[in-house]
């Protein structure tokens, strides 16, 4: 069962995006939540589904034997996710400003989250924003 999670602001979370729950292409549907959220840790129960997130002091991380088994495999599984302290979630997003980076990451090319304009590896953020099927960084 779900819970609020305006009542996880000011916690530690993970969020990882959910492949099944938010169609494959094009920008989600109206009120579509493609994040997946857990208190304390991916090791937790699901807590919500969101919209929107904003994380401070964020750890992306990249667990290094799902990586090798999504490579040997063929098949995408949740191994990737970011950590940090959630400070908003599922409000009206803030406009993406030229400071902000947007992050990417894709199992069979990458070995931990990149940003997206220069493929460089990120595995911290001191703010994090996430909106549709997108997340944006800063470093």
């Amino acid at each position: 069962m779900t819970m609020n999670l305006q009542d996880l602001i000011g916690s530690r979370v993970s969020i990882h995006y959910n492949l099944h729950r938010c169609r494959a292409g094009g920008d989600p549907a109206p009120g579509e939540s493609c994040f997946v959220v857990k208190a304390g840790g991916m090791s937790n129960r699901v807590s919500g589904y969101a919209c929107t997130f904003v994380l401070n002091d964020a750890s992306l991380v990249v667990q290094p034997g799902g990586l090798r088994r999504i490579r040997q495999e063929g098949v995408r599984s949740v191994m990737a996710y970011y950590a940090g302290l959630l400070t908003a979630v599922d409000s009206p997003v803030h406009p993406v400003v030229p400071w902000m980076h947007e992050v990417a990451f894709n199992p069979f090319r990458d070995d931990s989250f990149v940003l997206r304009c220069n493929r460089n590896p990120i595995h911290h953020a001191r703010y994090m924003l996430g909106a549709g099927r997108t997340t944006w960084a800063v470093t």
